[in-house]
């Protein structure tokens, strides 16, 4: 995050309108802290807010005019930010969707690749969480490993390990790169949701 900027359009000269503006942070989670708040400048440094914590803003500003019916009218903001990385999860070409069938007990290994397709290269390794979903128990497993971090362009090819132990039945797969950790455009290309992906038979 660099700058918040703002032009307001005043009602009465001289101003007697009062307004001001706060800068509200949005976590991954969409929990919400107001970060700055009761500013009345045309702009304000933002370089201090962490936007791996705060990937998202929102911004509100508070309006009135005790004097006249039509307080201060905003004319434009602008919230000035660098570029972040873009990244695309996709099945590793050969990988099958689903029917996959496996006494419990054997390994299920399955393919994905992982495209940065941005100019911007991600700062750090990537978290990639899996969820199998097992339909007859209504139970999640849940597991993650990282892979390296890519720089502009880079594609990296990695294996998703399941064990079947205790998941007798049909399996769903849910495989979700970088999973709201670190900032990019867009976090739905990052989520493949595979169902039926594996059968266990139990001994």
């Amino acid at each position: 995050w660099i700058r918040f900027s703002q032009h307001t359009a005043h009602s009465t000269q001289p101003v007697t309108d009062d307004y001001s503006f706060d800068v509200i942070g949005i976590q991954s989670d969409n929990a919400e802290t107001v970060l700055i708040d009761d500013v009345k400048g045309a702009s304000v440094d933002l370089s201090g807010i962490d936007p791996q914590t705060y990937p998202y803003l929102k911004l509100r500003m508070y309006t009135s005019s005790p004097d006249v019916l039509v307080p201060s009218q905003l004319a434009r903001w602008t919230v000035i930010h660098g570029p972040v990385p873009e990244g695309v999860l996709t099945l590793a070409e050969g990988q099958q969707q689903e029917g996959f069938e496996k006494q419990e007990g054997d390994t299920l290994v399955s393919r994905f690749n992982f495209r940065n397709i941005s100019g911007i290269a991600f700062g750090d390794s990537i978290t990639v969480e899996q969820t199998v979903f097992n339909q007859d128990q209504r139970r999640s497993y849940i597991d993650s490993m990282r892979i390296r971090p890519l720089g502009a362009g880079e594609e990296e090819h990695f294996d998703v390990v399941i064990s079947t132990f205790g998941k007798s039945g049909l399996n769903d797969l849910r495989v979700f790169a970088n999973p709201y950790i670190l900032s990019e455009v867009n976090y739905n290309n990052n989520i493949l949701d595979l169902a039926d992906h594996f059968s266990v038979v139990s001994d």
